[in-house]
């Protein structure tokens, strides 16, 4: 044989490899990108969506075509639900929120995916950490941008060999896998469940959250938080290019700041950053009001309080259930389900009277202020628990 022949032979194999490789990966799908056949026993269940969260959300945009979506980090993943009822007059709805958002993350998704499906309405659920401008950037971000508007950037997963390698893993491990990501791209509840049971509780659930925020705020190598580094735009700056954005596309907009437990928020107390929490908040305002007092387009309300929900007291029992949170950072559903019923302006139960308040430009400060006050007195009748945040904080700072 001649090297011609040779080489065109070597050739042919391995397109056909490839192409081979490519099919059983849209088969087995097992980043949840095209979710084309469901087949018992080989990828009903998904053997990676986490890791690829990115991803498998830009391909959901240009699957489902939304026309409605929540945007945020993996607390409004889990907890805001496209299936309440305050979508039923904008559907498609989906969940495009995913783990560790920065809000650079958030706003540049949010504009790719107008640019795609022509948003009309977004509810976008804002978190601390995601506005400290020392967050590490995810690589795969920008691979998840150019799926979402260049076909041929689709086609890439489907040649990867770490595609290949998770395909062959679900195939092998269906009945170790379990839901991650509901179709609606709000993450299955189940998951966390299963969590929990190997966790050996909600307690253990928290202390794992907690220990993960400490070290989510004050991130390597810097360990700083800070809304600006150099001359770069700061956090805030690119918030408000986002709301600038939706204004002008006149796109309906609901921002809310993330309900956490009680606990959490004292880890943003323990590592001295209150200054920085109360700053952030009026910063928020400030540009969602724009210099206004009281008129804005768009919707803000701030969660992240001492209210009677957030105070739910954590099982010692690995038994135990909690009704609104799976740890200190992470809410139910049932609580998600309040926080949209508040934003759309819905009855709610009177056990949720002190739970958030709608934040102006004129009422901020005397927001903050209340807040201070149910802080000084979560502190002095939850002693055993600040003790240990402490403990987890210095901890982790050590």
């Amino acid at each position: 044989m001649s090297y011609q022949n040779w080489l065109s032979s070597v050739f042919l194999v391995v397109v056909v490899l490839a192409t081979g490789a490519a099919g059983f990966n849209y088969f087995t799908d097992p980043w949840a990108l095209n979710l084309r056949w469901v087949v018992d026993g080989v990828n009903r269940y998904k053997a990676e969506t986490i890791g690829v969260g990115r991803l498998t959300k830009a391909y959901a945009v240009v699957r489902e075509r939304p026309v409605a979506a929540v945007f945020g980090t993996s607390t409004a993943e889990q907890g805001i639900s496209p299936d309440h009822n305050v979508w039923n007059d904008v559907r498609p709805a989906i969940n495009l929120a995913f783990p560790g958002a920065s809000i650079s993350e958030i706003s540049a998704f949010l504009q790719y995916a107008h640019a795609v499906v022509g948003l009309k309405r977004v509810v976008i659920g804002l978190d601390f950490f995601s506005f400290n401008t020392h967050l590490a950037p995810n690589p795969q971000f920008r691979e998840a941008l150019a799926a979402m508007t260049n076909p041929l950037a689709r086609m890439r997963p489907y040649i990867s060999s770490e595609m290949l390698f998770d395909g062959l893993r679900q195939t092998w491990s269906q009945g170790d896998l379990g839901p991650y990501h509901l179709r609606s791209g709000q993450t299955d509840p189940q998951s966390f469940h299963r969590w929990k049971l190997r966790i050996q509780g909600h307690r253990h659930l928290f202390l794992f959250s907690e220990r993960g925020l400490t070290r989510g705020l004050l991130p390597a190598p810097v360990r700083r938080y800070e809304f600006q580094a150099g001359d770069a735009p700061s956090t805030i700056e690119q918030l408000s290019g986002l709301v600038n954005f939706l204004r002008r596309e006149r796109i309906e907009t609901k921002l809310f700041i993330s309900p956490s437990h009680a606990r959490q928020t004292e880890v943003i107390g323990e590592l001295g950053l209150w200054p920085q929490f109360e700053r952030w908040k009026r910063q928020i305002a400030s540009v969602v009001y724009d210099g206004n007092a009281s008129v804005s387009s768009i919707v803000l309300w701030d969660f992240a309080d001492y209210s009677s929900p957030l105070q739910e007291e954590v099982p010692q029992s690995p038994d135990g259930d909690m009704h609104w949170f799976w740890d200190s950072q992470h809410y139910k559903q049932e609580l998600g389900d309040v926080v949209l019923a508040k934003l759309f302006g819905q009855p709610t139960s009177s056990a949720f009277d002190d739970f958030g308040r709608q934040l102006t430009g004129s009422n901020v400060e005397a927001v903050l202020a209340e807040i201070r006050q149910r802080r000084v007195a979560y502190v002095t009748t939850h002693i055993k628990d600040v003790l240990e945040i402490k403990g987890i904080v210095e901890q982790q700072r050590n």
